[in-house]
């Protein structure tokens, strides 16, 4: 849709540009009625110059030299013979000698459309070019007059008007007509007769040598100027107000001026370290009085000519995604109620990504391993190359027992460690050796192996059991007639390492045996082991004299 421009009362537009020409604003009210009607049409200013006539002025720059007389009584001059030097002439755009400038893309970050077609860096941009970036795009603009605009995201802006006046070499028109978003605009410092306007649905933003923002909500149907450095003359349909160095204002969608503001003052950036190793910068600040949400901002050249993110959040807090490795631009600033925004706090810094901190995975906290050894297990780290594995009895790794660089993937096996209670961490590391942070470190516990059990006959008729005691353990026996000790005969916890079964039944038993530590946490069933009991030599006698005497008789 092509946006008209916004119906402005002509006092409304000379009060206007007459605060940035300098002509007083109640002169420019009661010059001639040509001059009121002509105010609607906008003005160039030229300035009179020694051995400069009206005449002569009329034929380098009218399109109708026999025009002069008119431009006479426009500017209220009574004597043509008498015009002093810097005297400002005004005169009509529409009474110009004009023809096309073109502008140049600087660049382009992200997703940006001309006219429908993606826009790269070095593009040439004619008059009437419409300009969309995406929700990730950003884009620079270079003009004729030298002035600079960057097309923030989510945002659409056309190239309205774009003109050279001929016979003038610092003169120029430009209009720009902001559809929606926000756009933030540096007009050339040194001085230029022509005329720089950002034009949206409700209001006029007329300026010359200034840097300054502009922003329109097509919801709310509201627009913002906010002035860095300079001035800028807002005018909408009810007011118009001259917008100073720091300061900003907003146009109500009714075509209402509120009186200029200033500024919130910028974010306290100092805890920002000057280099970042994570793939995410988080920003957080102390907040601003009266700030009702933030916005930053990440460029990688210092004017944020190609913005790479732009976020807004109502806390003093954001997550930043950075692409990659190189030197970044943080730009942050504080937003009040009106949606005014305040003045910018930017700072450097390196990014520098190191691997993050993988995650312990196996084994689970404070394991207890029986195997004679462990296997580790961690998260893998995209940025890593390799890992760094790091084993110690002491939870401040101050004894390392083992330090070894992990070459084939996010896990590694322990042999043959000796009974104890381990900690241990990893770190991922960068192609080129560089360490990142080291994980939370892990504990387990190696277990040793359940004592065997050693079984001996004893007298009288008795079955001993015995077994190696460590310190501080306790230790559960069972034994059984069956496999699955179902039904133990015995199921006894023993502070010894012995245990005797009186006067047990000849046949086959099975025993095992529980480790229960100091901490009175038990380990699993230890290995079954079988035992015979064999039959008394008094009855194997007996059973032979019974199977003899029937053959004796």
């Amino acid at each position: 849709m092509r946006l008209s421009r916004p119906s402005v009362p002509a006092r409304v537009v000379v009060t206007a540009l007459a605060l940035l020409s300098g002509m007083p604003a109640a002169s420019a009210q009661q010059a001639a009625p040509a001059t009121v009607a002509a105010a609607t049409d906008p003005q160039f200013i030229y300035r009179f110059r020694a051995r400069d006539t009206l005449i002569q002025v009329s034929q380098r720059l009218l399109l109708q030299p026999q025009r002069w007389p008119e431009l006479q009584r426009l500017n209220g001059i009574r004597n043509t013979l008498n015009i002093a030097p810097d005297t400002p002439i005004r005169i009509p755009y529409s009474w110009l000698k004009l023809s096309p400038d073109t502008a140049v893309v600087q660049q382009v970050a992200g997703s940006v459309t001309r006219d429908g077609v993606q826009v790269a860096q070095g593009d040439l941009l004619a008059q009437g070019t419409r300009i969309e970036t995406s929700v990730d795009g950003s884009v620079s603009i270079l003009f004729a007059d030298q002035s600079v605009v960057t097309l923030h995201r989510s945002s659409v802006l056309r190239l309205e008007r774009m003109q050279r006046v001929e016979g003038v070499s610092d003169g120029h028109s430009t209009e720009l007509r902001l559809e929606s978003g926000r756009i933030e605009t540096t007009v050339k410092p040194k001085r230029d007769v022509g005329r720089f306007e950002i034009v949206t649905p409700v209001a006029i933003s007329a300026v010359r040598g200034t840097q300054f923002r502009t922003g329109f909500d097509g919801t709310t149907t509201q627009a913002t100027t906010e002035t860095l450095e300079g001035t800028v003359g807002v005018a909408a349909s009810l007011g118009a107000a001259a917008v100073g160095a720091g300061f900003g204002t907003r146009v109500e969608s009714s075509g209402s001026v509120l009186a200029p503001v200033p500024l919130l003052v910028a974010p306290d950036l100092t805890s920002l370290p000057p280099t970042n190793a994570r793939p995410g910068l988080r920003v957080e600040f102390p907040p601003v009085a009266e700030a009702a949400s933030y916005r930053v901002q990440l460029a990688s050249d210092p004017d944020f000519r190609a913005v790479q993110a732009d976020a807004v959040s109502g806390a003093p807090a954001f997550d930043v995604p950075v692409p990659a490795d190189g030197s970044y631009w943080l730009r942050v600033r504080a937003i009040d109620s009106r949606g005014i925004e305040g003045r910018d706090a930017q700072r450097a810094f390196t990014q520098h990504v190191l691997p993050a901190a993988p995650v312990a995975l196996a084994p689970a906290p404070d394991a207890r391993i029986y195997a004679t050894g462990v296997t580790l297990q961690w998260s893998a780290r995209a940025e890593a190359a390799r890992y760094r594995l790091q084993l110690s009895g002491d939870p401040q790794f101050g004894d390392l027992i083992a330090d070894r660089q992990v070459e084939s993937g996010p896990g590694a096996t322990l042999e043959e460690l000796p009974p104890g209670v381990y900690f241990w961490r990893v770190a991922g590391l960068s192609s080129s050796g560089e360490s990142g942070d080291w994980s939370q470190s892990g504990r387990f516990h190696q277990r040793p192996p359940t004592p065997a059990l050693a079984a001996m006959q004893g007298e009288p008729r008795s079955l001993r059991l015995a077994w190696a005691t460590r310190p501080g353990e306790r230790y559960r026996l069972q034994v059984s007639r069956e496999t699955a000790f179902a039904r133990p005969i015995v199921d006894a916890v023993l502070e010894g390492g012995e245990f005797a079964l009186a006067r047990p039944a000849s046949g086959t038993y099975y025993a095992r045996l529980q480790v229960i530590d100091a901490l009175g946490v038990a380990d699993p069933m230890g290995a079954t082991q079988q035992f015979d009991m064999p039959v008394p030599r008094w009855l194997k006698v007996l059973l032979g004299s019974t199977v003899l005497l029937p053959l004796l008789l």
